[in-house]
C-alpha cells in the first residue's frame, strides 16, 4: 500500500497546476483513514479543478486498479479538516498543500518529501493579445523572453492616455503575481531565498516603468 500511495502523489502533482502532497501516513507515520482499503483519498479546495482531476484519477484507476475518492473542501474549512486529521491520524492520502501552512506540517513530519520526484508542481502562463502586438509592430512572446523583455514590451504597448496598459497582473505576494517573477530568477520560498530580491526588483520595474496599472 505504501508504494502506490507514494507513486500517486508524484503522478498527480506533476500534471496538476497545484501542489499535491502525500501525508506521512503513507510513508510510515500517522495512518490515513483508508490505509486498509484499496482506495486512495485525495483532498483539494478548488471545485474548478474537479473535472480535470477526476479524469486524471480515472486514468490512474484504469491502469492500476486502485480506486480514488476525491474530496473537495472549501478553503475556509480545508485547513481545519487537515489539522483535525493530523491530530487524529485521519489525514487524506494525498492532498493539496499551501506554502503558508506547509512548515507546520513539515515540522511535525506529516508530509512525504517529493523534491526529487516532481519536476514541476505549479504552472503560471502568460496570455497575450495578438491584436495589440500587431498594432504596435512587436513580435509575439516566445521561449526566449525574459522578465526584462516583458517589461520592455509592456512599456511599448502602454498608451499615454491610460486607455491601454502593456501588462496586467495582480501586484500581490502570491503565485499569480510576485511569486512567478521571483521564481524566474531562481527564487524559492521554501528552502532557498536567492533570486527573490531580483524577482521583486524586476516586478517593481514593470510597475514603475508605467507598463502595469497602479494598484
Amino acid at each position: 500500500m505504501k508504494n502506490w500511495k507514494r507513486y500517486l502523489a508524484v503522478l498527480t502533482a506533476g500534471v496538476m497546476g497545484a501542489s499535491l502532497t502525500a501525508c506521512q501516513g503513507s510513508a510510515g507515520g500517522a495512518d490515513s483513514k483508508n490505509s486498509d482499503s484499496n482506495t486512495l483519498t485525495v483532498s483539494i479546495w478548488d471545485n474548478n479543478q474537479l473535472p480535470g482531476l477526476t479524469e486524471i484519477m480515472g486514468d490512474f484507476t484504469e491502469k492500476t486498479g486502485i480506486g480514488v475518492e476525491i474530496q473537495v473542501v472549501p478553503w475556509d474549512q480545508y485547513w481545519t479538516l487537515l489539522e483535525a486529521g493530523a491530530q487524529g491520524g485521519t489525514l487524506p492520502d494525498v492532498f493539496w498543500m499551501h506554502s503558508n501552512y506547509s512548515q507546520k506540517f513539515m515540522s511535525n513530519d506529516m508530509l512525504l518529501d517529493l523534491t526529487d520526484r516532481v519536476a514541476d508542481s505549479d504552472t503560471i502562463g502568460l496570455w497575450y493579445n495578438k491584436t495589440m502586438f500587431d498594432e504596435a509592430g512587436l513580435d509575439y512572446p516566445d521561449e526566449s523572453w525574459t522578465w526584462e523583455t516583458l517589461a520592455d514590451a509592456a512599456r511599448k504597448l502602454t498608451k499615454e492616455d491610460g486607455s491601454q496598459y502593456g501588462f496586467s497582473s495582480a501586484a500581490t505576494y502570491n503565485q499569480d503575481g510576485f511569486h512567478a517573477c521571483a521564481a524566474g530568477y531562481g527564487g524559492e520560498y521554501i528552502g532557498r531565498a536567492s533570486g527573490i530580491r531580483q524577482g521583486g526588483d524586476s516586478y517593481a520595474g514593470i510597475l514603475d516603468g508605467g507598463g502595469l496599472p497602479g494598484q
